[in-house]
């Protein structure tokens, strides 16, 4: 399946975009970081596509002026610090397997709300347009770069295969409670974790994907 909005949620914990004060009502200044580096497709299409494409319109389409403190590799949060840090303003390789769970994915930014909040109107839709753009830039960079990745694994004398359709059945209906169960976790923090879940099995289903088990969710 090359296809998921579940990558959101990887997506929330992979990168974020943190705000620094803005000098003046022109010169607005944003710390954006994440705990990976540059080598991760996600953050080079941060440094690549939405920095510069930010920047570019808002000087383009507004009085104001973008500068960007670009901050990766953690610099300053750690992989698993990021989501945080925005709200508070060895493996050896002999063998690859492909599962056939998850998806390739596309990510999402994050930006600490009160700081949006006090950017210009226009400077706002401008972010928002930039960060749709990058989303869909991730997932369609991702896929074509998989089968690249597959082939210099197997250059580097690494051995590739998939997983058999039973034994992803039988993996499937090991994990059949859990879907629900982590969806009832973020219902209960006021997320509509049903509701996501629920889109992104109907959104893949309408694009032809068929599950080894289909889970129910309420």
């Amino acid at each position: 399946m090359k296809f998921s909005r579940m990558a959101l949620a990887a997506a929330l914990i992979g990168c974020g975009l943190l705000a620094a004060r803005a000098a003046s009502a022109e010169d607005i200044k944003l710390r954006i970081a994440s705990g990976h580096p540059v080598v991760q497709t996600y953050v080079n299409l941060m440094s690549t596509y939405f920095v510069p494409e930010v920047s570019k319109r808002v000087a383009a389409r507004t009085k104001h002026k973008v500068e960007f403190i670009e901050a990766y590799g953690g610099s300053i949060v750690k992989v698993a610090d990021v989501l945080k840090g925005v709200q508070s303003g060895i493996i050896d390789l002999g063998g690859y397997t492909e599962t056939g769970f998850g998806a390739i994915t596309w990510h999402a930014l994050t930006m600490n709300k009160a700081r949006f909040a006090k950017l210009p109107k226009e400077v706002q839709d401008i972010i928002g347009e930039v960060g749709r753009e990058y989303e869909a830039l991730t997932g369609k960079v991702n896929e074509e770069a998989y089968p690249k990745q597959l082939e210099q694994l197997r250059a580097h004398g690494v051995t590739v295969k998939k997983i058999s359709d039973a034994a992803r059945k039988d993996w499937a209906n090991a994990m059949k409670d859990w879907p629900q169960q982590k969806a009832d976790e973020l219902d209960k923090q006021g997320l509509p974790g049903s509701q996501v879940l629920k889109l992104t099995l109907e959104e893949a289903e309408k694009l032809g994907h068929k599950w080894p088990v289909r889970y129910p969710i309420k």
